[in-house]
C-alpha cells in the first residue's frame, strides 16, 4: 500500500479462509526504504459504528526492504461484550457498519509511526485496508488508487502535476 507522502511502507493482507469463517487473516508490513525502522506502531482502526477496534501490536524492528507480520487483535468496545469476554473477529468488525452507503467496500485508514536509527520519531504516512463484505475478504491491492483519490481531498496533499 502506498503512503500519501512517500512510499515508506506497504500494508498487505493474506488469508487462508473467507473472512466470515474461522479466518486466519494476517497483515504484513513492508519497509520500502533503505533505513531500519524501530518500534513501529500502526494506529488502531475503529469500525464504522464504533463497536470494534483493531489494535496492532508494536513491531520492535523492520530492516530495509523487510516484510513482517503485524500482530493484531480485534477488541470489542461494547461493555456487554467485554463483560462476557466475547472474542471479536475481523468479520464482526467488517459487519459493524451502517449499510447506508450502498456499497460492500469499506475503507479504513491507519497511520504508521516509528523511530529512525537515531531514535528520532518519524511519520511513516497513512495506509488503508478495504473490507469487501460481498467477497468476504480484505483488500489492499487497490489502495494506491484509493490513496491517490484521498490525497486530492486532504489539505496539504494535493496531487503533483
Amino acid at each position: 500500500m502506498q503512503t500519501l507522502r512517500d512510499q515508506t511502507g506497504q500494508l498487505r493482507c493474506d488469508r487462508l479462509q473467507p473472512l466470515d469463517g474461522n479466518s486466519d487473516w494476517r497483515f504484513f508490513l513492508t519497509n520500502c526504504t533503505t533505513d531500519t525502522f524501530k518500534y513501529v506502531h500502526l494506529q488502531p482502526i475503529r469500525s464504522e459504528i464504533g463497536a470494534y477496534e483493531i489494535q496492532f501490536k508494536e513491531i520492535p524492528f523492520i530492516h530495509s526492504r523487510e516484510k513482517v507480520v503485524v500482530p493484531y487483535e480485534v477488541i470489542p468496545r461494547r461493555t456487554v461484550d467485554r463483560e462476557k469476554n466475547r472474542r471479536a473477529t475481523l468479520w464482526d468488525f467488517a459487519l459493524d457498519n451502517a449499510g447506508e452507503r450502498g456499497t460492500s467496500y469499506f475503507w479504513y485508514e491507519t497511520s504508521i509511526a516509528y523511530l529512525d536509527i537515531d531514535d528520532l520519531p518519524r511519520d511513516g504516512g497513512d495506509v488503508a485496508v478495504c473490507f469487501d463484505i460481498e467477497e468476504k475478504r480484505l483488500k489492499t491491492e487497490t489502495s494506491e488508487i484509493y490513496n491517490k483519490t484521498l490525497s486530492t481531498r486532504l489539505p496539504g496533499h494535493a496531487e503533483e502535476a
